[in-house]
């Protein structure tokens, strides 16, 4: 559905602080029409912006930007309650060892980070099947790679160690 308005930056801004303190989890835009990505009610929604500067809503975003325009009410809901980092890493361990999926160097539980292959700003799921093991550095390096270019830097990391 199509809005009769236009938003600007400032308002953009602030409606996207809105969400944040509503407990909506916003997400990095996927293309250049995404104005607001984010996770509510369990369900993602995006405000897109069309050529014209119209709006246009998927999900809770036209329901969410009423309520913050003063016009009803919305609440994001209460988000799945995730397990400890704990458990995750204990699985992990189980079905992978305990080394880095990168550099692949043997790690203290401490050390033990959870990457998300395909990375949550970009829609990845916070699921066993997304996540591997890493190393604080290896993890901050890989950031929001796509999935092939984690897959090439593991294997150029592996080429380093094999030629050192």
């Amino acid at each position: 559905m199509a809005a009769p308005y236009h938003v600007n930056k400032a308002q953009l801004k602030i409606f996207t602080q809105w969400l944040r303190d509503r407990g909506a989890d916003v997400l990095a835009p996927m293309n250049q029409w995404e104005l607001i990505r984010f996770v509510a009610n369990e369900e993602t929604s995006v405000l897109y912006t069309q050529k014209s500067g119209r709006l246009t809503w998927t999900g809770e975003t036209e329901k969410a930007w009423d309520c913050f325009k003063g016009k009803g009410q919305w609440m994001p809901g209460t988000a799945k309650k995730r397990k400890p980092k704990g458990q995750y890493i204990e699985a992990l361990i189980r079905r992978d060892g305990p080394t880095c999926w990168y550099c692949r160097t043997m790690l203290d539980f401490v050390e033990m980070t959870t990457e998300h292959l395909v990375a949550r700003s970009s829609g990845g799921p916070h699921h066993m099947d997304n996540l591997v093991i890493a190393c604080q550095p290896c993890n901050e390096r890989a950031h929001t790679m796509s999935v092939p270019e984690k897959i090439i830097l593991r294997e150029q990391i592996k080429e380093q160690d094999s030629g050192s």
